[in-house]
């Protein structure tokens, strides 16, 4: 039973190798996606000479180019101040002027008035404009047309969008996201599965571990996992406030900022199937399945505790959490020394994230479109 003998040491770097290898092709993914997605937003990178069209910008009011002049008339305060004290640097705030030039564009997408019925009747409008305008019922395709009435209007100064499709903001920053996770997952249960071959071990005997009534362990999971989202509040608010006066300003988790981005019912839904699914059966397996068993085969039973919550809450890459995340790994151990089951953790891990997952939907603002 692979509750009481060690892993093989062949079939534990072949699993180390394997994750690797699934690791780096899921980092992979969001750069392969970028290539074909993206959104309307204008990035830096887009801008040709920041210098040239921060002067076209600030230049007289009077123009014979529309979209221009009511680019112009939308300039704030701070963004002529910014501006202008950029440009007294002579190119050394260059980074700096690139942010306020870009700030300004991306508030003219939202700009009703950049496609007003007289400036559509322009014949300065290319063709790709006036058709975007007679198909533009959404959002997205309203955004879509101010980009593109943007580009007429700044041509020399800014560059074509680089993406085949264009999507919301939003769905641009959550699709990649998701898709990363996904391919992260799938790779880590075909590499566990191989594990699981090679140590001649079957799932059901792998979940069960060393219990004779796995589903037994359900109830104190949940249990475990209730109580262990009250003790994180405390934990979590000591810890923002301990990294605040090293004057580190408080972040929303990824997943969070992740889920704040899901705009779409199809999304929310694939992320909280993830949360409350894929999440934790998938952190469980590796973490009190493998590495915390792994390292109590190897005689260190204290450190396989604590070295299984530190690498549980390094992981997450995230500072603020670190200590209340690992905190909380002490916690699925605890629940999986005693039901001596994998079906304790896992559904502790769903329950957690089950209470975190509500409390932060209760509270959370509209997802941007």
């Amino acid at each position: 039973m692979f509750w009481l003998r060690p892993w093989n040491v062949s079939s534990v770097l072949r699993l180390a190798s394997g994750l690797l290898i699934c690791f780096g092709v899921s980092c992979s993914v969001p750069l392969l996606l970028s290539a074909l997605i993206g959104s309307s937003r204008i990035q830096p990178q887009d801008l040709r000479d920041p210098d040239a069209l921060a002067q076209a910008l600030l230049a007289s009011p009077v123009s014979t180019n529309q979209a221009l002049t009511r680019l112009r008339s939308r300039l704030d305060a701070a963004d002529r101040k910014a501006i202008l004290a950029d440009i007294a640097t002579n190119g050394i705030g260059f980074e700096r002027l690139s942010i306020a030039l870009t700030n300004a564009l991306n508030r003219a997408l939202e700009d009703s008035e950049l496609r007003s019925p007289a400036l559509l009747q322009s014949p300065a409008l290319s063709a790709r404009s006036s058709a975007l305008a007679r198909k533009a019922h959404t959002e997205l395709e309203y955004r879509q047309l101010n980009r593109q009435i943007l580009q007429d209007a700044l041509g020399e100064f800014l560059r074509p969008p680089r993406h085949a499709v264009e999507l919301s903001p939003s769905s641009a920053f959550f699709i990649p996201s998701m898709a990363t996770t996904f391919c992260l997952y799938i790779g880590f249960l075909w590499v566990m599965s191989r594990f699981l071959r090679d140590e001649e071990l079957s799932w059901r005997t792998f979940l069960a571990g060393g219990s004779t009534d796995p589903l037994s362990a359900i109830l104190p999971g949940v249990a475990a996992g209730v109580a262990g989202a009250l003790l994180m509040l405390p934990v979590s608010l000591l810890s923002s406030w301990l990294w605040k006066l090293l004057l580190h300003e408080p972040q929303l988790q990824q997943p969070l900022a992740l889920l704040q981005q899901a705009s779409q019912p199809l999304q929310r839904i694939a992320f909280i199937g993830i949360a409350l699914l894929a999440a934790p059966l998938i952190e469980e397996l590796f973490f009190r399945g493998i590495l915390f068993t792994a390292l109590r085969h190897a005689g260190w039973n204290r450190g396989a505790w604590v070295m299984s919550a530190v690498a549980f809450g390094a992981i997450h890459f995230d500072r603020e959490k670190f200590l209340p995340l690992a905190l909380l790994a002490l916690i699925f151990t605890a629940v999986y020394e005693r039901t001596r089951t994998l079906i304790g953790p896992i559904t502790a891990h769903a329950t957690f994230n089950a209470v975190n997952l509500g409390l932060f939907l209760s509270q959370a603002p509209k997802p941007p479109i």
